[in-house]
């Protein structure tokens, strides 16, 4: 007969998590017990689903309107007293726990450290926040989160499986270390890959108000969750944080590690090497989980140096607002308005930031077809040849872009102008002579300087390009570029 491992799990509002967090202990073998804590969210309707089907109960702890881990703990206690299985687990909707060897199941591991005789398993701790922005709720964190840290304030910190019936307890530990006996402990740590937050908005959520009991306290527990607000709550740089290649790889860099959450890392106050902005809009929601996922997303949160962020316009604002992710500048997001978005992100970005040089990239970069009115006269993008043009471009440039338009022409911009259905006024801006050089508003890059020129002398141009050129937010800095070389102050 083989050996019988039950997770227990008390749960409260993970109904974004508990689903997944079910089905990987039953892919793995482990049967899985079950505490609502009064959920309102539907958890429970979603726990009874698979009742009979890996999930042997789902009982009831009373809320009393504060996060009590005494009174969790306390009641996995007593559920895993009624369970006659070999080994148990202590667990949370939020972590995903993995045996440290390739292709073995949890279940797998844990039969083959029983067999040696350990009476416990420690686990090693990689929190995994979103790598995306943050901005939507993913279907599978496990697969859209690769981005980590090692958190190790101390050794043997998680034991989080032990043998059944040999009187140990965790709850005076806060769940952290085993009491009640000397349990023979496996050299061999496992992995416990922790999903504390799913976005911004929802780090905000679940920490920003969250009341914890007196008896926690006393106890001195929670000391790290205490006080959190917005600015603190901010997610770190992704140049920040570990990578990994792929959802299942165990391949984990263990140097560096950290002895706090995020929440307490020292900030940076803005210093990058790069600062890519990603131009987008609320109508690209859907368009920007593609772009973050695509070989472009990937290879700038791997970019050493790099801060990403997102670029919005909102018509509603009265001045720029930024929250950690996302820049939103006054505006209106429409087509024709482009050179004034630009010139505002530009603008604040220069303010706000202490960067070498500041990356526009487009999020419609990651378009495989070009339907629609807006891509008209479009091709989509080689973005293998965009990420290697990224990863040489030269840091002493002052502009630099993936597509060059160096001769384009009167006739050239009429064309475009007419594909959008719509008319420019060129000779109020060049009269009979060409346009300046520009790249393709798609990518380029701008060294600080002539990003504080543009700054500093690109309302008058942005306005002129709003009224007369449809926008055009790259030509615009084109004409800038070239006032930048010629030593033009306005």
């Amino acid at each position: 007969m083989s050996l019988r491992c039950a997770a227990v799990l008390c749960v409260r509002n993970e109904r974004a998590q508990v689903r997944r967090a079910i089905t990987d202990f039953v892919e793995q073998g482990i049967d899985v017990a079950i505490i609502d804590h009064e959920s309102s969210d539907g958890t429970r309707e979603i726990c009874a689903e698979f009742l009979g089907k890996g999930v042997l109960a789902v009982e009831s702890l009373a809320w009393a309107g504060a996060f009590d881990l005494t009174a969790q703990l306390q009641a996995k206690q007593d559920l895993a007293s009624r369970l006659d299985h070999d080994w148990l687990i202590h667990a949370d909707a939020d972590e995903w726990l993995q045996s440290p060897v390739p292709g073995e199941t949890l279940l797998g591991g844990i039969e083959r450290l029983d067999a040696s005789g350990f009476d416990a398993v420690n686990f090693e701790e990689f929190v995994f926040l979103p790598g995306n922005g943050g901005i939507h709720e993913p279907s599978d964190c496990r697969r859209e989160f690769l981005d980590y840290y090692f958190f190790a304030p101390g050794k043997s910190r998680l034991m989080r499986a032990w043998r059944h019936r040999k009187g140990y307890t965790n709850v005076d530990s806060g769940g952290h270390k085993l009491a009640g006996g000397e349990p023979s402990i496996a050299g061999q740590n496992f992995i416990l890959r922790h999903y504390p937050v799913l976005s911004q908005a929802h780090a905000i959520e679940k920490y920003g108000s969250r009341k914890f009991a007196d008896a926690d306290l006393d106890k001195g527990w929670h000391h790290n969750r205490l006080g959190l607000d917005a600015a603190r709550l901010r997610l770190p740089d992704p140049c920040e944080l570990k990578h990994l290649p792929d959802s299942r790889s165990v391949d984990f860099d263990r140097s560096e590690p950290r002895t706090t959450h995020y929440w307490d890392w020292p900030r940076s106050g803005g210093a990058c090497e790069v600062l890519a902005c990603i131009y987008t809009c609320a109508a690209h929601a859907d368009l920007l989980k593609e772009f973050h996922a695509s070989e472009l997303g990937q290879f700038l949160r791997g970019w050493q140096g790099i801060r990403v962020i997102e670029v919005h316009a909102d018509p509603a604002l009265d001045q720029a607002h930024f929250d950690g992710i996302r820049l939103t500048v006054p505006g209106e997001e429409r087509y024709t308005a482009l050179s004034i978005k630009t010139h505002r992100m530009v603008a604040e970005c220069v303010r706000r930031f202490q960067f070498q040089r500041l990356l526009k990239i487009d999020v419609t970069t990651v378009l495989t077809r070009m339907e629609g009115p807006e891509y008209v006269g479009r091709t989509p993008l080689d973005i293998p040849a965009l990420v290697a043009f990224l990863r040489g471009s030269d840091r002493e440039r002052q502009y630099d872009g993936f597509i060059l338009h160096a001769e384009a022409g009167r006739d050239g911009a009429e064309n475009w102008a007419a594909k959008k259905g719509s008319r420019i006024d060129y000779e109020r801006l060049f009269g009979t002579a060409p346009m300046p050089p520009f790249y393709s508003g798609k990518c380029y890059l701008l060294g600080r300087d002539f990003a504080e020129f543009v700054a500093a002398s690109g309302a008058g141009i942005a306005a002129e390009h709003e009224q007369f050129f449809l926008g055009a937010e790259d030509v615009m800095i084109g004409r800038l570029h070239r006032r930048y070389l010629a030593g033009e102050d306005t």
